[in-house]
């Protein structure tokens, strides 16, 4: 039997006989005495209807300072409007709302009661994570759609001694208004993008400011190593350059750019693209 969407109600059933014909062409007969137990004594309880969400949910990780990895703690209080549920956790690089949104896996399915779940991370790890904790009724029926207050985000370093930039950054002015800038791809992620900026003088990674304090020149895939800067016409000047890298690390989606500025910049390069003065013949 089809039962109705959003659906929570007790229900009893019977069986009854149902004889065409009985008395006569097109006069049938049913048996509605229920006198042969052929009706439920107890109710069956009919639930379709998406369980309650989690209220809070809060994370901490914990990283391995030895070796690397780590722990990502998630919990939560279980509702009290359920009983023989459990809790579905999903994890992705962004905040999403939704279980069918791309990027979001389930990592783990935990019974009631537990309320705190232990997530066990591989090196490798790197930027923030979403955790979202799902509830799923006894009859696995749940609400594809996340309330905010059902997630918590924390940010995951789950490297040990390394910093997510190129290395071997260098600079060189060739003249003819083009400063070379090339560098070694970074180990430990695949398919990043590098970002080239310039600025007056040597960056801190607390004072990156985007297209404040440093300026961005060019962004290349990974592989390239290489990219060549225009310099205005016209200018005099010492110029440091800095390559960072955005990336994913382990997510699907959400990717990480890390703005440290630890070792992935060269300078000062002196840039001059001023017209010499034009001689003067002396007669």
């Amino acid at each position: 039997m089809d039962i109705p969407p959003d659906t929570n109600t007790n229900f009893y059933y019977s069986i009854t006989y149902y004889l065409p014909n009985w008395y006569g062409p097109g006069q049938d007969y049913e048996d509605i005495r229920f006198l042969s137990n052929n009706a439920l004594t107890s109710p069956i309880v009919e639930d379709n209807t998406p369980p309650d969400g989690v209220s809070a949910v809060s994370t901490n990780f914990i990283p391995n300072s030895e070796t690397g990895g780590g722990i990502t703690v998630i919990s939560w209080n279980d509702i009290n409007t359920e009983s023989g549920e459990s809790y579905a956790i999903y994890s992705s690089g962004s905040a999403f709302d939704n279980t069918t949104s791309f990027g979001p896996t389930l990592i783990s399915v935990v019974p009631e009661g537990q309320e705190i779940y232990n997530h066990q991370l591989p090196i490798g790890r790197l930027g923030h994570s979403t955790y979202c904790v799902v509830v799923i009724d006894e009859n696995g029926i749940y609400d594809t759609y996340i309330p905010p207050q059902s997630c918590s985000t924390v940010f995951e370093d789950a490297f040990f001694n390394w910093t997510a930039e190129p290395t071997r950054v260098n600079a060189e002015f060739i003249g003819n208004q083009t400063t070379v800038v090339t560098w070694q791809d970074q180990i430990g992620a695949e398919g990043e993008i590098y970002h080239i900026w310039r600025a007056d003088y040597l960056v801190s990674g607390s004072q990156f400011l985007p297209n404040q304090t440093i300026f961005w020149m060019a962004s290349v895939p990974d592989g390239i190593q290489i990219a060549e800067i225009q310099v205005p016409e016209e200018v005099n000047r010492n110029s440091f350059y800095f390559v960072t890298s955005e990336a994913l690390y382990q997510h699907v989606n959400g990717t990480y750019h890390y703005t440290g500025l630890v070792q992935n910049w060269d300078g000062a390069v002196m840039e001059n693209t001023i017209t010499p003065s034009v001689p003067i013949a002396n007669s």
